[in-house]
């Protein structure tokens, strides 16, 4: 995730912080294309790299109604599109509109995931939210490192596909039960609070873009993926994004 994600923000602190040399730009965009490129990546990490791009260089995307709009015309479209990537098997079956089997398929299933665990009273008590703090720490020296909470739901009822997600809530009921879902509902709520006041200290400044608000819009695309789970690898892979953020920013200054 970090060699990834690396190309990505150094792009983004060229476009914000570096004054003309387009060339330089245009270089690192191109590798940035080629780490994370749309088709042949995983759809959070589209969202981790090219929402912040459009939200630098498309300004009227950050209103909220029109964010919000192009969100909705990317679900029902983009995303399925990108979705038959895949399992790519030939253009010859690449439809660019939606077909009904995408919406009756398992992709929005974190309601019915969440439902899943209260019905089997699926709670570790802390144990799910340990492994996610811990992520870092490779399973050959924690054997019984816990595993995502919506891979051990599927293998509790015996699906044959267990790679499923658990929302953020879920998570909350896993670990704590009720009283866990409004705590995490509220810690979440609170860390947005937090970050959407520090950015808009300077919404007279909107048109203008550096370093740190490209993280924030970072942040925003990976929200959805936070939204969505599992906990364990949102926390690992959001936290690889903002090492490489922090890592691309104290380089580049030191240079």
């Amino acid at each position: 995730m970090v060699s990834r994600l690396i190309p990505v923000f150094c792009f983004l602190f060229a476009a914000t912080q570096i004054q003309g040399i387009r060339t330089i730009k245009l270089l690192l965009f191109l590798l940035m294309l080629i780490s994370v490129f749309p088709t042949g990546v995983a759809r959070y990490l589209v969202a981790f790299a090219y929402i912040p791009l459009v939200l630098i260089y498309i300004p009227r995307l950050r209103n909220s109604s029109l964010f919000s709009a192009t969100l909705l015309v990317s679900i029902l479209f983009i995303f399925p599109f990108l979705n038959q990537f895949r399992y790519f098997s030939g253009f010859d079956n690449l439809n660019f509109l939606p077909t009904a089997e995408f919406f009756y398929a398992a992709h929005f299933d974190a309601y019915e995931n969440f439902a899943s665990a209260i019905e089997v009273n699926q709670v570790s008590y802390g144990w799910q939210l340990l492994g996610a703090i811990l992520f870092f720490i490779p399973r050959v020296f924690w054997p019984e490192k816990p595993v995502g909470s919506g891979y051990e739901l599927a293998e509790q009822l015996g699906y044959t596909f267990n790679n499923i997600s658990m929302p953020f809530l879920g998570e909350g009921y896993v670990n704590f039960g009720i009283i866990g879902t409004f705590f995490f509902a509220t810690f979440l709520g609170y860390l947005m609070w937090k970050l959407d006041r520090n950015f808009s200290k300077n919404k007279l400044n909107l048109e203008q873009v550096n370093y740190s608000k490209a993280i924030y819009y970072y942040l925003i695309g990976a929200l959805f993926f936070i939204l969505r789970g599992d906990l364990l690898s949102s926390t690992a892979f959001v936290t690889a994004g903002l090492f490489s953020a922090f890592l691309v920013s104290f380089l580049c200054r030191r240079i």
